[in-house]
């Protein structure tokens, strides 16, 4: 980054920080292909009677605790939340959906659901003296024959997934093997395109953005 504005590692670094601490960079996240790992990502689109701001967020909690959510996101508009689902085959989605259903009981008044067959990610809106365009997405994630995966690639995947910027060498400690052994299977992620991506969790409303879904 540094070499590409033409200055100082320490300044990018700083930046960073600041950008941290202020919570415009919540994280940094690693997508990945799970349709290789024989998962699909559900979609349940959900509509709420009118609930008390604290009881509503005592519900989104409680579905964070279920590990096959995978992302949440609270809207405006004909739905008032937006739940997506890893599962593997449709006994399962059915399964954590009755959860889902379970911890908000009486309060869905509608629901929906839609599958992600394809997906890319893209860059984030163009913003000031930003010059790169939107026309060609930088990663695309398909359908693929499944693989097999080692234990020692299912840590990888977990500990990047909740911190992106996590070194092989943190990884290889706190797992308690091989930096090397570590490296060469993180590489095989990304050369067969399991690991596809990794971003910046970027909170667009300090920046004065919103996101718009259009289902």
């Amino acid at each position: 980054i540094a070499n590409k504005l033409e200055t100082s590692p320490q300044l990018v670094q700083f930046r960073i920080n600041r950008m941290q601490e202020a919570g415009i960079i919540k994280g940094f996240v690693t997508f990945v292909n799970l349709e290789k790992l024989g998962h699909r990502i559900f979609n349940v689109c959900i509509t709420l009677k009118h609930l008390p701001k604290p009881r509503e967020q005592e519900l989104i909690e409680r579905l964070k605790e279920i590990p096959h959510i995978n992302w949440l996101c609270s809207t405006h508009g004909k739905y008032d939340l937006i739940i997506g689902i890893n599962a593997a085959d449709m006994q399962q989605f059915q399964f954590i959906f009755s959860q889902i259903t379970n911890i908000f009981e009486h309060e869905i008044i509608d629901d929906g659901m839609f599958i992600c067959m394809d997906s890319w990610q893209m860059p984030y809106p163009l913003m000031k003296d930003q010059e790169r365009p939107l026309d060609t997405p930088d990663v695309g994630v398909r359908l693929d024959q499944t693989v097999k995966l080692q234990p020692i690639d299912y840590h990888i995947i977990n500990e990047l997934a909740g911190n992106a910027r996590m070194t092989c060498r943190e990884i290889a400690r706190k797992h308690k093997t091989d930096i090397h052994t570590v490296t060469q299977h993180f590489n095989s992620l990304v050369k067969n395109k399991i690991i596809v991506a990794f971003k910046p969790l970027i909170d667009m409303n300090k920046l004065g953005y919103d996101w718009h879904l259009i289902l």
